[in-house]
């Protein structure tokens, strides 16, 4: 998933190297949350694999 676009109209590469508005703390913050919730979507992704809804 490197270099995928992060939804926020940037790319941002496996360090955040990209310039964006805000501060790196800031940015950081939101990857870790993007990280987290992909993380718990393809969770929910496989517990559902098996039952069709």
């Amino acid at each position: 998933m490197v270099g995928e676009t992060d939804g926020f109209g940037g790319g941002i590469g496996a360090t955040g190297e990209r310039s964006l508005p805000g501060t790196t703390e800031q940015w950081a913050a939101v990857r870790e949350e993007v990280v987290a919730l992909r993380r718990a979507v393809e969770r929910r992704r496989r517990s559902q694999r098996f039952s069709r809804w």
